[in-house]
């Protein structure tokens, strides 16, 4: 039995259209008040809460919550991706967002051009205009020579350009309301201008963030902000009966009885395990009563096993393959990875957001419905069968690599993949190259990643000197994080 499932996305378990959202009251009104008080005075608010609980869900609705109003207001909504290497993508692409917003962008646009001049020659370092091959097969990158843009340059002309366009908003009686998901991927340069704008709460501005609450680094930090200007944490736990009966009735168009809801609050309460319960309970046929929840409760100890059982035989497939790309995928690199189907890249752009197990991410490409299905498909893949993997994904990444929008992600995963399919001689140089430029943006994660296998690749092709290179590049790295929460 096929359930009903609605929703923009065929995966229920993609963040939730807006329209569709259910339960959370308290925190809906939480919400709202935190928007309407944004014009006198910036507000900030932090949704928080574990893996699953439904935090993008909830700031999906706020999104739509925030358009009615007036025709002043601008809602800008962008995620944070499971990468660290996607340096001031998202804060790049809020000033388009706020350029292309008219009219109300007018008051504020020397500050804006500035900032983004500013944010374009600081992320230059790290974006390569181009790729070489050296003698053998090493690969480097080709970068522009912009000069030193010092971090601190970032952290005050951005935060004056979003002040700037905020009193515009405001008196023309608006809002500007800006949305951050999934802040425990954000790379560091980008935290720090996060961390900044909580604390200078420009007003005329409402920001709201998601944050992984059980993240050791990031949340902690946006928390002590956010405590620091007397912000808003909204703690998400696990749903109420109500809530629940709801959730039922708009996502699959079914009636819990009241005894039913009051179990599955009890036993269940996540939106994500709610979601798996439901759809299971749609596939099979099965009555919403206290047996099915008996009967299904056992599978819905790791949800993603459930979602990935009960996908076609060829989505598992796809899903095993395309689990060793660094997410966003472009569809031109996953139908390239997808060569034993044959599969052109219009069939992918139809396929894959029809999958339970995928979603669109708009201009980035797709990723997987949720991080908790991709780990758990990277975990089914054998050893020797991701060795060969990676080196398709290398071969599909460099193949398209002058197509693909992000080119600093894009090179970091082709050296990623280079490395995880041993071929340490063409990742070398890379890593290096690309490790230390990380690290001179502060962006340390990406950096040590890259530096560590730089050290191996180094080892591994007996380069003596490579390696004591890219072993000093490490340390300098570990001295800037030593301390850090994440015991990095």
């Amino acid at each position: 039995m096929e359930p009903v499932i609605r929703g923009l996305s065929r995966s229920p378990y993609a963040p939730c259209p807006p329209e569709l959202f259910a339960g959370r009251e308290p925190e809906r009104v939480r919400i709202m008040e935190t928007l309407s008080l944004a014009r006198e005075a910036g507000q900030v608010a932090m949704i928080s809460g574990k893996a699953g609980s439904g935090k993008s869900s909830l700031l999906n609705w706020a999104t739509g919550a925030a358009l009615p109003g007036g025709e002043e207001h601008l809602s800008v909504h962008r995620e944070f991706y499971e990468t660290t290497d996607m340096v001031f993508s998202v804060y790049r692409d809020i000033l388009t967002a706020i350029r292309q917003s008219g009219p109300a962008a007018a008051g504020s646009d020397p500050a804006i051009r500035q900032a983004s001049d500013i944010v374009d020659r600081y992320v230059a370092r790290i974006d390569p205009v181009g790729l070489l091959a050296r003698v053998g097969e090493e690969i480097i990158g080709v970068f522009a020579d912009v000069g030193d843009v010092p971090a601190d340059r970032v952290l005050s002309t951005y935060p004056a350009a979003i002040k700037a366009f905020g009193e515009t908003m405001s008196r023309n009686g608006g809002v500007f309301v800006l949305l951050l998901d999934n802040l425990e991927w954000a790379p560091e340069p980008d935290l720090l201008l996060t961390l900044e704008l909580i604390r200078q709460r420009p007003p005329g501005i409402a920001l709201v963030l998601a944050c992984d609450s059980g993240d050791r680094l990031r949340y902690p930090q946006v928390l002590e902000a956010l405590r620091g200007v007397r912000g808003t944490e909204i703690r998400l736990g696990g749903l109420e009966a109500p809530g629940v009966g709801d959730l039922a009735r708009r996502r699959f168009d079914r009636a819990v009885p009241d005894e039913v809801s009051e179990l599955l609050a009890h036993t269940i309460a996540d939106p994500l395990g709610l979601m798996v319960f439901f759809a299971l309970a749609g596939w099979r046929g099965l009555t919403l009563d206290e047996k099915a929840v008996r009967v299904l409760l056992p599978e819905l100890r790791n949800p993603a096993a459930s979602i990935y059982a009960e996908a076609e035989p060829l989505q598992q497939g796809r899903a095993k393959t395309l689990a060793v790309l660094n997410p966003p995928f472009h569809p031109a690199v996953a139908a390239c990875m997808l060569t034993e189907e044959r599969m052109s890249l219009s069939e992918v752009e139809t396929s894959l957001p029809e999958s339970t197990l995928f979603r669109s991410v708009g201009r980035h490409g797709y990723d997987f419905a949720h991080p908790l299905i991709r780990e758990y498909c990277t975990s089914l893949v054998p050893e020797a069968e991701r060795l060969l993997l990676h080196g398709r994904a290398a071969c599909c990444t460099e193949r398209f690599l002058e197509r693909l929008p992000g080119r600093q992600h894009a090179l970091v995963s082709l050296v990623r993949h280079l490395f995880s399919a041993g071929e340490y001689a063409r990742a070398l140089a890379l890593s290096h190259e690309l490790g230390r430029r990380y690290y001179e943006v502060g962006a340390y994660d990406t950096a040590r990643i890259l530096a560590r296998q730089a050290v191996v690749s180094a080892e591994k092709t007996e380069s003596s000197d490579a390696r004591a290179a890219a072993e000093e590049l490490l340390h300098l790295i570990l001295r800037a994080t030593e301390g850090r929460a994440d015991g990095a």
